[in-house]
């Protein structure tokens, strides 16, 4: 169970057919950040758990939160909203 809530601001890219990945983290703790580096190709991996990512091509901002837990070296769950730039 997560015990931790951390503010996420994401630049998204999703491409023809519904994959994607994260352009740029914004504002994140350093384990967004390493999970971004880890599984930013893989947005269904990234986001497993949490906000579905958008299908419809185009970039995309995310804002929400990452929940995690204190010691760990990722974060568990992503959720917030997408917004079309």
């Amino acid at each position: 169970m997560a015990d931790r809530e951390e503010p996420v601001k994401l630049k998204v890219a999703i491409g023809l057919g519904g994959g994607g990945c994260i352009l740029e983290v914004i504002e994140g703790c350093p384990e967004t950040k390493a999970d971004a580096d880890e599984y930013g190709g893989y947005l269904d991996d990234f986001f497993h758990n949490g906000t579905e990512p958008p299908k419809e091509t185009g970039i995309y901002s995310f804002s929400g939160y990452a929940q995690g837990c204190w010691g760990s070296d990722s974060m568990l769950e992503y959720h917030g909203e997408f917004t079309r730039l």
